[in-house]
């Protein structure tokens, strides 16, 4: 049983990590040149997947050290990766 349950944990994870991977490469695809706010980022992801605003941050500081982004206070801009 324990292992169903692990199993659960790690597609849940995944999922999440798919969903702002997807919504951040949409933005900056469509809007090169702008800015996405990661209050609202974050808003949305906590709503759409209900979940914490504590696991999104964590995706994303996960993000910035593959240098996928890069965070600075509210503001997310693309990485070089």
């Amino acid at each position: 049983m324990r292992y169903l349950e692990t199993m659960g944990t790690e597609i849940t994870r995944r999922h999440k990590i798919t969903y702002l991977k997807e919504m951040i490469e949409k933005f900056f695809k469509e809007r090169p040149k702008e800015t996405i706010s990661k209050k609202r980022l974050l808003g949305d992801f906590g709503l759409t997947l209900a979940s914490s605003e504590r696991t999104g941050t964590e995706i994303l500081k996960q993000f910035e050290q593959i240098g996928f982004i890069k965070i600075e206070g509210d503001i997310i801009t693309k990485g070089k990766a």
